[in-house]
């Protein structure tokens, strides 16, 4: 007995591992097309198949009784597992038959859409989302599309930010109802307006600003300067002022600031002020050189004329410059060429005195004539002179004692008073022939 019972325990366990799952699977899965089991009938009302029948004992079914394998729709197999029909890969249930999930999806959301397996659903290819269309179905379109449909034909989809926006030249305008649309500087804010490529908005044009209507022009608020006067909408300056910068000077003033303080001006022209002259770059006004009679200006430098030499600052003839050292009686002439220096002489009738500082008149004989051969004492005096720069010039002056064929007073010098002796033994002589003449004119009466 014990033996019999060994055998048949082992095809016991058999049966219950293999028999009591097909019986769980079988439950679980039966009227899984008509909303589950309710009771011994499924949901929708359909009587419990042949397959689950057994299962159901309290239903009356009695016990497991396979039944043959039902017939499933094209595109699709039985699962024994579920005691139903289960469609391919990629089909999906329509009706009753399985139709491809991706067909489905153009079918009701047009060519742009498919089937997400993976979250068992339609979506949109990349660039499309769920919109209306022109006849307002629900369908694929492109994202253009969708914003056109929500800003205007004048807005666009940007990839990069992930959102709308209003084309270049265009500008969010809310609409009645707060509805937001995309529409042109223009039609904004009127003709005086225009688009900022650089900062994408819309502005108005120079000269006007925004108002409650659009862009209008810009009520202007001039103030002129001192000493100019506003004409329509412009300041200009007044009579005797000139422009300079965003003030308005004098003429004066105005060359002042190009010619420095000792200049002045007109309405045309600018000039130095008098002691002043322009440089010779004609960029300021610098103190004017006044040369002194008798010389010539050159340059920035007064140079005196021929036959006059510089001296305390003037220009006077050599004579002066020899009366200026030996006084009256004195005659000059040029001394060496380029050292501004005279040769002095004395006057015809004049003689320099021993010391050679001046000259002295030649005192004239009273009692006879003679001829006496030239006779020359010359001296060579230095001067010192200052040039035109107040530098100091040795001047050399020569002086001359000329005496050629004069009368010669006995007691002027030596040779003089030889000459005086010589006269008076003429004298005696003339005077004892004389005397001898008388004396024979009267022997021979």
């Amino acid at each position: 007995m014990k033996e019999k019972i060994k055998q048949i325990l082992p095809i016991f366990f058999f049966i219950v591992i293999i028999v009591f799952p097909l019986i769980t699977n079988a439950r679980s899965g039966c009227c899984s097309w008509h909303g589950g089991v309710c009771g011994c009938s499924c949901c929708d009302g359909t009587p419990l198949s042949a397959t689950c029948a057994p299962y159901y004992p309290e239903c009356g079914g009695g016990y497991y009784n396979p039944s043959p394998i039902p017939s499933c729709p094209s595109m699709s197999y039985y699962d024994s597992l579920s005691d139903s029909c289960k469609c391919y890969t990629g089909y999906v249930v329509s009706g009753d038959k399985c139709v491809s999930a991706d067909q489905l999806c153009r079918d009701q959301y047009g060519v742009m859409a498919k089937y997400n397996s993976l979250y068992n659903q339609c979506e949109c290819f990349v660039g499309y989302v769920f919109g209306e269309d022109a006849i307002g179905r629900n369908q694929c379109i492109s994202e253009d599309d969708w914003c056109h449909n929500k800003y205007g034909y004048n807005s666009g989809y940007n990839i990069l930010t992930d959102k709308c926006e209003c084309k270049s030249g265009y500008e969010f305008t809310v609409k009645s109802g707060g509805v937001l649309k995309c529409e042109s500087c223009f039609s904004k804010y009127g003709l005086y307006s225009s688009y900022n490529y650089v900062d994408k908005k819309c502005e108005c044009d120079e000269g006007y600003i925004l108002g409650d209507n659009g862009c209008v022009i810009q009520q202007k608020t001039i103030t002129c300067p001192l000493n100019s006067t506003l004409i329509g909408d412009q300041c200009f300056c007044d009579s005797g002022y000139i422009a300079s910068g965003s003030s308005c000077i004098t003429y004066t003033q105005n060359c002042q600031n190009k010619y420095g303080p000792n200049s002045y001006g007109d309405k045309q022209y600018c000039y130095c002020s008098s002691g002043y002259e322009f440089n010779s770059d004609k960029t300021s006004c610098i103190k004017s050189i006044i040369c002194p009679i008798n010389s010539t200006k050159v340059g920035q430098n007064c140079i005196c004329n021929e036959g006059f030499v510089f001296k305390d600052g003037r220009c006077i003839s050599h004579t002066d410059d020899c009366r200026i050292v030996f006084g009256d009686h004195v005659v000059g002439r040029e001394g060496q060429p380029g050292l501004n220096n005279s040769t002095c002489d004395c006057e015809e009738g004049y003689v320099w005195n021993s010391s050679k500082t001046a000259c002295v008149q030649i005192e004239p004989v009273s009692t006879s004539i003679v001829t006496i051969k030239p006779v020359t004492n010359t001296t060579k005096v230095i001067l010192e002179n200052k040039n035109q720069e107040g530098s100091i010039v040795a001047q050399t002056i020569e002086v001359k004692n000329i005496s050629d064929d004069k009368l010669i007073n006995s007691s002027t010098t030596e040779y003089q008073q030889e000459g005086i002796k010589k006269e008076n033994t003429q004298n005696w002589f003339a005077k004892t022939l004389g005397l001898i003449h008388i004396l024979l004119l009267r022997l021979f009466k």
